[in-house]
């Protein structure tokens, strides 16, 4: 590994150190309020196409936080 790989290798660990748990935290807060959301909204009586645009909308945003933070690839 040269020395450029490396500094990039430390300065992305270093990134991780500083999130510490408060971040996953505020996105574990936003996907339970999502998931809620789409709890409430299911029982409500909404056009079905409305209902699912809307699931559909609040699950891409729910994987973006998945894939992005909790699986570190953002």
């Amino acid at each position: 590994m040269d020395t450029i790989q490396q500094a990039l290798a430390e300065r992305v660990a270093e990134q991780h150190r500083h999130h510490g748990k408060a971040l996953f935290f505020w996105v574990w807060g936003a996907l339970l309020l999502m998931t809620a959301g789409e709890g409430f909204l299911t029982y409500q009586n909404v056009q079905p196409i409305k209902v699912l645009t809307i699931l559909l909308g609040l699950s891409f945003v729910k994987v973006a936080l998945i894939i992005g933070y909790l699986m570190h690839m953002k």
